[in-house]
Order: C-alpha cells, then sequence, then structure tokens
C-alpha cells in the first residue's frame, strides 16, 4: 500500500538507530563520508544565525497560509489541503482564522481569551456570531519559548529563512518555525502533532505562509465586540473540544462557501485543484542514475537537522542513503543501503568500527512508488512567487499506517522539493520525520563501490525487531 517503514534497530552499543523508509528516500540515523560523495551532487550547508534574539511579530498583521493537515484533520470535514487567511491583533488580543478547504467547506473563526467564536455570513460583514468555549488562546507576538534555538540560516525554496527549533509536548517532540531572513516574519511551521501554541494554526500538520505582513489597523475590534454582544443569544450550546470537527460540519456558512473558490485564487494565486486532472505522478527512472540531496529535519528537540545524499540506480536494484553527523559525534558516516530485496543498516564510527544490522529495511523502491504508494494530488501551484516559482509543483499526500500520512512535493520536472511524515514519534531514534530538497541530478555520476555491502553485512544477524510491515513491500522490493 505504501513505500514506507519505521521501525527500531540497535546498531551499536551506543545508539539506537531509526529506519524511516519514505516515498521520496530512505534514510537511517547514521553519519556521511563526504569524500565518497557523488559527483557534482552539493549538499545543503547551514550559515550561522546573524540576527540577535528571537524574531516578534508586528502588533497587528496579515498573513495568508497554505495548510496541510494531520491524518485526520481537527477542523476540516474531509482530508484535503486548505488555504487560509489569518489576521492577529496582540493588543486585544485576537486572532481571526478564515479556512477554505480546496475540496469544500469554507469556516470562520475568531480566537479570544474568552472564547473562540464560529463566524457565520459572507466574510467581509459577518451577521451571526456563535461562542463555542475557551479553545485557544490568541496567540501571542513572539511564536517562540524561551528554550526555542536558532540552529542556522539556509534558503528554502528561494528564501533564505531562519531554522529555529523548540520543545513540543509530549517530550522529546519539536515545533518548528522557519522566519524570513530579511523580515524577520514567519514562512513556515510543523508541529509534530496537533497544538495549542498558536490556537488554529496548530491543528494542521505544515503551514506555509507566502504572504506575512504588517498591517495599521484590522477590522478585529468591531468583530469582537460583535461576538461578544451576541452571546446571550446563541441558539445552540458549546461543543465538546473532541466534537468541535463536527460542530462546525453542522453549522455550514453558504455565504462564506460561494467565495470559496474566489478566495482561494486569491490568497495563493496559482493553486487549484482542477489542476490535478493534467498532471502525472512522479516516477524514478528505470534507467540511469538518480542523485538528491537534502535536509533531514527531526521532530526529536535534541537533534538538529542532518546534510543527506541518496543514490539510486534501478538497474542494480540499489540505494543508498548517508546523513552527516555534526563532527561532535562519534559517528562519523553510514548507510542505509539497499541492495534488492535486502536493506542493510550500516553504522560506521569515527575510529574505524564498522556494524552492520540486516533486514531492518525492506528492498529497493520501485520506480513507480507514487502508484504503488496511493499518492493523491491534493493541489497544484503554478508559478506562484513563494512557493513556486516560474514552474509547476504538484502537492501530493501518500497513503500510510496511521495516524500519519506523507506530504510531498514534485514539480513538474519531476524534481522533488520537499516530504514530510506527520505525526512520526519523537521518540524513536533522531525522530527524522522532514525533508527539504536541494541538489537533484537525474544522470548523476555515482563512484564505484557506492553500493558495496561492507564485509561485516556476511553472516551478520538481524536484530530482534519485529517484522517490517507488509505494506512496505508494495512499493519496495523484497518479501514481508
Amino acid at each position: 500500500m505504501l513505500n514506507h517503514v519505521r521501525t527500531r534497530v540497535h546498531i551499536s552499543a551506543r545508539v539506537t538507530a531509526t529506519i524511516l523508509a519514505a516515498v521520496v528516500l530512505i534514510v537511517v540515523t547514521i553519519g556521511f563520508a563526504p569524500s565518497s560523495a557523488a559527483q557534482n551532487l552539493k549538499l545543503p550547508e547551514f550559515q550561522r544565525c546573524e540576527a540577535a534574539g528571537q524574531p516578534r511579530l508586528p502588533q497587528r498583521w496579515r498573513s495568508t497560509a497554505l495548510l496541510e493537515p494531520f491524518k485526520t484533520p481537527r477542523l476540516l470535514n474531509s482530508f484535503q489541503l486548505a488555504v487560509g487567511e489569518f489576521t492577529g491583533d496582540t493588543t486585544l488580543p485576537a486572532m481571526r482564522a478564515t479556512i477554505h478547504g480546496l475540496q469544500a467547506q469554507s469556516f470562520d473563526l475568531l480566537v479570544a481569551p474568552e472564547s473562540t467564536y464560529l463566524l457565520t455570513g459572507p466574510s467581509a460583514n459577518p451577521t451571526g456570531c456563535q461562542p463555542l468555549g475557551p479553545i485557544w488562546q490568541p496567540p501571542s507576538d513572539n511564536w517562540l519559548s524561551d528554550q526555542a534555538q536558532c540552529v542556522g540560516e539556509a534558503p528554502l525554496i528561494e528564501t533564505e529563512v531562519e531554522w529555529w527549533k523548540m520543545p513540543a509536548k509530549p517530550d522529546p517532540a519539536t515545533t518548528w518555525h522557519w522566519f524570513s531572513k530579511d523580515r524577520r516574519l514567519p514562512w513556515r511551521s510543523l508541529f509534530a502533532s496537533p497544538s495549542d501554541a498558536l490556537a488554529v494554526l496548530g491543528q494542521y500538520a505544515m503551514a506555509y505562509y507566502p504572504e506575512f505582513t504588517p498591517v495599521d489597523s484590522t477590522n478585529l475590534p468591531g468583530l469582537l465586540e460583535f461576538c461578544r454582544s451576541q452571546t446571550t443569544d446563541a441558539v445552540d450550546p458549546a461543543p465538546a473540544r473532541d466534537d468541535l470537527r463536527a460542530f462546525i460540519t453542522d453549522h455550514p456558512n453558504p455565504e462564506l462557501e460561494a467565495e470559496r473558490e474566489a478566495s482561494i485564487g486569491g490568497l495563493i494565486p496559482g493553486l487549484s485543484l482542477a489542476a490535478c486532472d493534467d498532471q502525472t505522478l512522479p516516477s524514478w527512472p528505470a534507467h540511469g542514475n538518480l542523485g538528491f540531496t537534502t535536509f533531514m529535519t527531526p521532530v526529536k528537540f535534541s537533534n538538529d537537522p542532518f546534510p543527506t545524499e541518496i543514490l539510486y540506480q534501478w538497474q542494480t536494484r540499489s540505494q543508498r542513503t548517508r546523513l552527516v553527523y555534526p563532527s561532535s559525534s562519534p559517528q562519523e558516516f553510514g548507510d542505509a543501503l539497499l541492495i534488492g530485496g535486502n536493506g542493510y543498516g550500516i553504522d560506521r564510527m569515527r575510529y574505524g568500527n564498522v556494524s552492520c544490522a540486516p533486514g531492518v529495511m525492506p528492498g529497493t523502491p520501485q520506480p513507480n512508488w507514487p502508484v504503488l504508494g496511493n499518492c493523491t494530488c491534493r493541489g497544484v501551484l503554478d508559478d506562484n512567487p513563494a512557493l513556486s516559482p516560474d514552474r509547476v509543483t504538484q502537492v501530493l499526500s501518500c497513503d500510510m499506517e496511521p495516524p500519519s500520512v506523507f506530504w510531498t512535493w514534485y514539480t513538474d520536472a519531476m524534481k522533488p522539493v520537499v516530504f514530510y511524515q506527520t505525526e512520526s514519534a519523537p521518540d524513536v531514534g533522531t525522530g527524522l520525520a522532514l525533508a527539504d530538497y536541494y541538489d537533484w541530478q537525474p544522470g548523476a555520476a555515482i563512484p564505484s563501490g557506492t553500493f558495496a555491502l561492507p564485509s561485516q553485512c556476511i553472516g551478520a544477524k538481524r536484530p530482534p525487531i519485529p517484522p517490517l510491515s507488509t505494506d512496505c513491500f508494495t512499493c519496495h522490493l523484497g518479501k514481508p
């Protein structure tokens, strides 16, 4: 059903590694040998964080957002990509969130300290306001906690951003925020699991902010006064927190729904669900080589992103994935090596020790894994200046075992942009969950010996771990 496995494997006495075989790569928590990199493939690297102190939002702001839900949506009636318009005023405080699903359903929420309100009527002039109870608090002008850390500066798509991580619940989970370097305003957010930290925004796995601007004034003071005056006229009791999605579904807003398609195009230009009909699913080459480099980002707070290289050659049924570990780590480099129907985790320490764990991964992914993995186009970005400049990008979701789902972006040139596994367990291995792609080379020159099996793998025993899911072998070679 899907091209994925996550499991636990004890590769050395000091390391418990997580194996993440995703629809776009296969990774083991080991290091990387720079001297053996494929010719001309460039690994991403961080620059030092230049700005002093944490970025803070303006007192009043407006943002658009592209929203990727968790497997079980908390707000929308069905699993779908969504577009949001957000307005914040920290002087009140209050935040408004107007959300449109690409397939169907629109709703309008006003978050205030005493209650979250469901607005009805057209977006420009709401005519009704239903109190839902104190579900969330409006976000402050600082989205980061005191424990947040800037791990570096590096571009995403074509925007230079600061990479900030901060602890989240449950421990050791991480929330990631990316802020534009020039303006120090939000560019993207990732939540390891649903979070109340940013009210409505935290109910989505990933949020992109193609526009985020300070404004001189908002209509939130008037809306807040209107809602507070309507409280005594509410005809329905406030829903229980777990029933919020059903409550919103049972209280449709026909006027807002009539605006849905026009609003989506206005908020995120170039975004379309209908354009999915003209797209084909990406595929990897059945002939020739393929090389990628990425930052692999964990949702485990103690780890920072890893520069990563993936090399693929279907003719020999081989793939190798490598991560760069920091110089302070006892791990120097290693491989997740897939050969035919077998998968090996190979851990190489800085002082020459090598260990091998066979059978901890499925075999090589097949070139048409998106078809086998039941990937579905959820939207297309055509020349969006922030998220898909001068190109067409397909936003896909791919099946996997609940509660997770894959979100991945590919351009019409079949170049990968991003991959994210929602609700990845942060307490297993390094907690790798997100890949942002940098270099991509069909026909990459692969050094001789790249797919050679180390002698330590010969006769090595498989660690005592649970068997791999049979779902993995829909897209990968090998037997369940």
